[in-house]
């Protein structure tokens, strides 16, 4: 009697291949969904830091009966500063606040009676202090690409300063702790149709004085104060990370992006932004204001087109961002330049009648 051969289990090549299918669609149908929750997660985060940053300026604001401004404007000049460097420029506004976030320790390492760009307050490679070079955690938002704390900051800060007229370059390494936010002081812009052209915000440029809640007519909490411009010292546009070098009239910006108004370290007196409007086509140039011969019209892009001194995030469709009242709301994409210098405007007069 023969015996019958055992039978074999087993898949088949098309029986693998739909498994393999199955499996391919399943993925693609979760990365999509995890990245959305590790983003809103990130969106979250990072809006909880705006959180403690704009109780930080209310605090201030109780302590010293005014918000900060852009940066402290000392009275004389500082000698211990670079020789061809304006020494005027005190603490920013970041720095001032440091005492109200459980940074105390730190803000005690920094002398703000002194120019920011003191030999004495400066980092190494520069002078000797490691207070600017540190991460502060508040200050970064985790949606950004490149997630690192700290960053060279020698070629944005040397061109800012070539911005406004000063003559100093810091050779690199000029390490900064990064923030992915700033205080807006202020909306610019030169456009047609445009109905405010100039507007003041909270956060007044020296050598205005500070500004009180008594001096928000248009209500505290219809006025924005500290915004999201994330990714500096690297430049992004809507489109992602600029890597040319655009050329634009008299304005050439470097290949690594550096910005009008600073590169957005914590310590950095220039880390204030005036909104003045980008290109909506994705080159990442802002509008300049008169910096090098840059036109402030056409850019009619109100945010979230460059972060070249510019309001923008890596949030999908928008941004945070913190009024006067210490709220954080989303600031939505896709607003018009009269409808955000309504918003940075603290006493305008202006009806807020759209949705934002």
């Amino acid at each position: 009697m023969s015996e019958r051969a055992p039978s074999r289990f087993g898949f088949t090549l098309i029986e693998l291949l739909v498994v393999i299918a199955i499996i391919a669609v399943l993925i693609g149908l979760l990365v999509p969904a995890i990245q959305k929750v590790r983003e809103a997660a990130n969106r979250a985060k990072c809006s909880n830091n705006l959180k403690q940053i704009g109780l930080a300026f209310h605090s201030y604001h109780d302590t010293n009966q005014a918000f900060p401004t852009a940066f402290k404007l000392l009275k004389d000049a500082d000698p211990t500063a670079h020789p061809d460097f304006a020494g005027q420029y005190g603490p920013s506004a970041f720095v001032l606040i440091l005492p109200y976030l459980e940074q105390e320790s730190l803000y005690r390492q920094i002398d703000t009676n002194k120019s920011a760009f003191s030999s004495a307050n400066m980092p190494p490679g520069v002078g000797p202090n490691l207070a600017y070079s540190t991460a502060v955690p508040v200050f970064v938002c985790p949606s950004t690409p490149s997630g690192a704390p700290t960053a060279d900051f020698s070629e944005a800060l040397g061109q800012s300063i070539t911005d406004f007229n000063m003559k100093i370059f810091y050779a690199p390494p000029l390490t900064f702790g990064r923030t992915d936010y700033a205080p807006d002081a202020g909306f610019s812009a030169d456009v047609p149709g445009l109905n405010i052209r100039s507007a003041a915000s909270i956060i007044a440029q020296p050598p205005s004085p500070p500004v009180r809640l008594t001096d928000i007519t248009d209500g505290s909490s219809n006025t924005l104060m500290i915004v999201e411009d994330a990714g500096r010292p690297s430049w992004y546009s809507s489109k992602g990370l600029v890597t040319s070098s655009p050329t634009i009239g008299s304005y050439e910006a470097g290949p690594n992006g550096p910005t009008p108004q600073g590169g957005g370290g914590w310590a950095d007196p220039f880390n204030y932004i005036v909104t003045h409007g980008a290109d909506p086509n994705g080159t990442g140039i802002a509008a300049g204001g008169g910096f090098r011969g840059l036109p402030q019209a056409p850019w009619s892009c109100a945010l979230m087109c460059s972060n070249d001194g510019e309001i923008f995030a890596f949030h999908p469709g928008g941004c945070n961002t913190v009024f006067g009242d210490g709220s954080v709301r989303f600031l939505k994409a896709g607003l018009s330049l009269n409808q955000l210098a309504a918003l940075v405007s603290r006493a305008g007069g202006e009806v807020l009648d759209f949705d934002y």
